[in-house]
């Protein structure tokens, strides 16, 4: 059975156990350039291996990671704890978290264990692992995770090459880029139930040779997806370009699907008896086999039954409550942010909307009501 956490309850849960504990936190520092004592307590005696401050980590701690490339020893990736909260995104000086920058001091966990790419073939099958202890108080903040290369022995092991995820952690402002996964989902893997929520993140040129370029979930997991953008990802021999859906009841609010590729499914393809939320998103320029119509943005197989609400669908004729069928009109490709005359302006529904930003960190309802995908025009 599928129980729906709505993004609202989740953020809400989410953030009153980060608040209610953060007064017994310890902070974690790491940075690869520090010179101290690599104990961890200051930014000058940080940590220089990450795994080290993982290793530190118990619930309700925090850990600071400044900019630079971390890279795991093992082929299992970095594994979360529980409970413990890491933020990337640090220059090494801060002394508040308000102060990082994650898209300007770009903090790396890298599947490139040994540094020699483009040699692959000893690369993390995942570059983070979220077991299934990981709830939502547990939280990976600002990063890149790159470089996943997931090709081993076991069906676990040849999927999500970015990140698999079998418990229900708190991620935002993550790019996966450049992830592998021999069977499915080259970015991330969601099974086992999960509850994960995903918020601002971008997820760009990850590929699979199944089924999922960046998104596989399964196994009656729930997640929230909210302010994030899927763009050219792909399969080589399988379906769902940007995801693939089996039998789950994911939410999208505010996300922009666009220039992923498939053979069927260029943008998300559902299996079995998949019912997704879309809401307040982009389905657009979508690509299976040369075409762009309708199920080459949402492909609806078996008897899944979507339930798609004030969002640009190519190809479906502007059907179902509040959706528009109209070229969103991107300032160029590549960057899925808006001209001024944009019809996805001012045409989302405020009642899905549950967080303060868009993917830019600006602010998500500026006007009368909110725009479609994953960024707010600011001003007109």
């Amino acid at each position: 059975m599928k129980t729906r956490i709505t993004g609202r309850v989740l953020l809400v849960g989410a953030s009153a156990l980060m608040f209610a504990s953060v007064a017994m936190a310890d902070t974690i520092y790491v940075d690869q350039d520090a010179t101290g004592n690599d104990d961890g307590t200051s930014w000058t005696d940080a940590y220089r291996d990450f795994q080290d401050g993982l290793g530190d980590c118990t619930s309700g701690d925090d850990i600071w990671v400044a900019e630079g490339t971390y890279r795991p020893a093992s082929y299992y990736g970095f594994w979360l704890i529980n409970g413990c909260r890491i933020y990337g995104g640090f220059a090494g000086t801060e002394t508040q978290e308000s102060q990082r920058d994650p898209w300007t001091h770009e903090t790396v966990l890298s599947g490139d264990r040994n540094a020699d790419d483009p040699t692959v073939t000893d690369n993390a099958y995942h570059v983070v692992f979220a077991g299934s202890t990981t709830g939502s108080t547990t939280v990976l903040d600002g990063f890149t995770i790159t470089a996943g290369y997931a090709v081993g022995g076991t069906y676990f092991d040849q999927v999500g090459g970015g990140m698999l995820v079998a418990g229900s952690p708190t991620l935002a402002q993550l790019l996966f880029m450049d992830n592998y996964a021999s069977t499915n989902g080259g970015a991330m893997n969601i099974g086992n139930e999960s509850q994960a929520w995903i918020d601002r993140s971008i997820f760009h040129h990850n590929a699979t040779s199944g089924h999922g370029g960046a998104l596989f979930i399964t196994s009656d997991s729930v997640p929230v997806f909210s302010n994030s953008l899927f763009h050219s990802n792909a399969t080589e021999n399988g379906a769902g370009g940007a995801g693939y859906v089996v039998s789950c009841d994911p939410e999208f609010i505010n996300c922009t699907f666009s220039d992923n590729r498939a053979g069927t499914g260029g943008g998300i393809y559902l299996s079995g008896a998949a019912d997704p939320i879309i809401t307040n998103s982009i389905l657009y320029y979508n690509d299976d086999g040369g075409q762009d119509d309708e199920s080459a943005n949402l492909y609806i197989g078996g008897s899944s039954s979507p339930v798609v609400t004030y969002s640009d669908w190519e190809g479906h004729g502007a059907v179902g409550t509040g959706n528009i069928d109209a070229d969103p009109a991107f300032i160029e490709e590549g960057t899925y942010e808006f001209k001024a005359d944009t019809p996805c302006f001012d045409t989302g529904t405020n009642a899905a909307v549950f967080t303060d930003l868009d993917l830019r960190n600006k602010d998500r309802i500026v006007f009368e009501a909110v725009d479609m995908g994953a960024y707010e025009v600011q001003e007109q």
